[in-house]
């Protein structure tokens, strides 16, 4: 246990050092970071209370006839799939392919110590994922059901542990198949196709569970089961999740001894979990992690023609940004977080279509008001709005001189000037997301039959939103890029630059979107408005970024 707790506190130390910096800072500097951190919490705030409404108007609709317990159900439910889907690749590099693997393996530790700790640093990470999405359920059905000292004490609890299930099953999935697939030396494609599978099941998890609700519970038994009340539906989340299931009962009913009950069935099943998961690491760790680090080559001679036909002479910039879009693909983690995320909400919008092929007409309603006129320029506005979140959430711009890492020196010698390698690293993420968000739009036009002229004012106006949030995030990762980094894990998934980016895209553009929605204007003074206001933002930031951003660059040291 000792050991155990040592490890964690290095490897926390560790993560949370780079996270927020090391060495002396100026009070200068200090005041900048506290102010950028103090603008990402007031960005937060509106999210976190638009989900608090949307928890107490769901809690009021459901409490009339006594089904309250599904707002629970609900939240859990969204949390630990979230999880899990995040986790199916999180855990694989902090567990295998992150740089201390190495050092710990000659240790006198045992694989359940090594997993353990890691176990937790993942845990704890994964909280953040829960203060957006949990907590504010948790606090409104709180205040709503007015539970009392016993309802926040489970509160509190389950808040802490209910990432445990998900990151285990996580876990067992990534050890079963280091275990057994062979092929530790060409890691990169294991994780790079790891991660696709961890996604695809994720979301077929999601689309079994579903169809299986749906299919085992006829509208006759789902009609009685709303007449009984008393929370009966809580029942169906014991799915994939059993524990949650628990965790819903105990909290619906905190004061009284079933409660207690399904509480002591959630902390069992939880730890039941765990001991199964170490159980297993002790068998299958090391065998799985030994090796990680080779890594294998192909070398041949070429011959004069093939030498020729390789190297060909572009445009220094051409050749820049190829660079950085073939290392966007090639790097796994980079491919995973930054490339796969512009092409998963389609995904997410066929997900209800697949689980329930007989809601499609559902879907009608909403098709019909997308090929409508007269709500044109609304939808003008939520398009605009939809790819100002796409090309924010994938993280290219606002990682792009972290992913330089110790090897920034290098950027510093190459005969291609700061300018022209901001604006390469740039282009780079636009090209990247138009593909995403022209792909999404020319999805949506096609299955709701939109008309074209919709369509491609949309494309216009996603070019204004890709280029602004481009240059917001790279000039946010010029101020303090994250080069202290020992796998490319932390470059993206742990630099809170990218966080800063989304939030302060969402919030600049939430100025222009909020006033045109509420205005309701037609589409051609809506297309008109986003593309004279963003021209002019956007030529500003240019402007800043090749001054200012340039200084930035130049300041830069490894």
């Amino acid at each position: 246990m000792s050991n155990y707790i040592r490890l964690t506190k290095i490897l926390l130390k560790n993560g949370f050092g780079n996270a927020f910096g090391k060495g002396q800072k100026s009070n200068k500097k200090k005041l900048g970071q506290a102010l950028l951190y103090l603008f990402v919490f007031i960005s937060i705030l509106p999210l976190f209370f638009m989900v608090m409404g949307m928890t107490n108007t769901i809690y009021d609709a459901l409490s009339m006839i006594r089904q309250e317990g599904l707002v629970l159900v609900l939240g859990f439910w969204i949390t630990a799939m979230a999880i899990f889907f995040f986790g199916i690749f999180y855990v694989i590099n902090v567990f295998y392919f992150s740089g201390d693997i190495e050092n710990l393996l000659p240790l006198p530790l045992r694989p359940s110590q090594i997993l353990g700790a890691k176990f937790t640093v993942t845990l704890i990470y994964e909280y953040i994922t829960e203060l957006f999405i949990l907590l504010p359920v948790l606090i409104s059905f709180g205040i709503k059901s007015s539970g009392g000292i016993p309802y926040i004490i489970y509160a509190i609890i389950v808040f802490i542990t209910l990432p445990i299930v998900p990151i285990v099953y996580a876990a067992i999935l990534n050890m079963i198949i280091m275990r057994f697939t062979n092929i530790g030396k060409r890691r990169d494609l294991f994780r790079m196709i790891g991660g696709i599978i961890g996604m695809v099941i994720a979301i077929g998890f999601n689309v079994i569970i579903q169809r299986f609700v749906n299919n085992n519970m006829s509208p006759e038994q789902l009609q009685k089961m709303l007449v009984e009340g008393n929370n009966s539906l809580v029942s169906i989340s014991n799915s994939i999740f059993p524990s949650n299931g628990f965790a819903a009962i105990a909290l619906t009913s905190p004061g009284e001894v079933r409660a207690l009950v399904n509480f002591g069935f959630y902390a069992a099943f939880t730890i039941v979990l765990i001991v199964i998961f170490l159980t297993l690491g002790e068998l299958l760790y090391f065998k799985g992690v030994i090796g990680v680090s080779e890594t294998s080559s192909k070398r041949r001679r070429l011959s004069s023609k093939e030498y020729e036909k390789n190297v060909i002479q572009t445009p220094i910039i051409k050749s820049y940004i190829i660079k950085e879009i073939k290392l966007l693909f090639r790097t796994p983690i980079y491919f995973m977080n930054c490339i796969l995320m512009n092409f998963l909400w389609p995904i997410f919008f066929v997900i209800p279509l697949a689980a329930n092929p007989s809601g499609f007409g559902a879907f009608q309603e909403i098709f019909a008001v997308l090929s409508n006129d007269k709500y044109a320029g609304i939808i003008l506005v939520v398009s605009f709005g939809i790819s100002i979140f796409v090309s924010a959430t994938n993280s290219i711009a606002a990682t792009s001189i972290s992913r330089e890492g110790q090897n920034i020196y290098f950027n510093k010698y190459i005969p291609l000037s700061y300018k022209d390698q901001i604006m390469a690293k740039v282009l780079s993420g636009v090209i990247v997301s138009l593909v995403g968000t022209i792909s999404m739009f020319l999805i949506a036009g096609i299955v709701a039959k939109m008309p074209v002229y919709l369509i491609l004012l949309s494309i216009t106006a996603s070019i204004m939103a890709v280029l602004f949030t481009s240059f917001i995030g790279i000039f946010i990762d010029l101020r303090a890029p994250k080069l202290d980094w020992d796998n490319e894990q932390k470059a993206v998934k742990q630099n809170f630059n990218s966080v800063i980016s989304m939030m302060a895209c969402i919030f600049i553009a939430a100025l222009t979107i909020v006033p045109l929605v509420v205005f309701k204007l037609s589409v051609m003074p809506v297309f008109a408005i986003i593309i004279s206001a963003y021209l002019l933002i956007n030529f500003m930031l240019y402007k800043l970024l090749m001054n200012v951003g340039v200084k930035l660059f130049a300041r830069i040291e490894a």
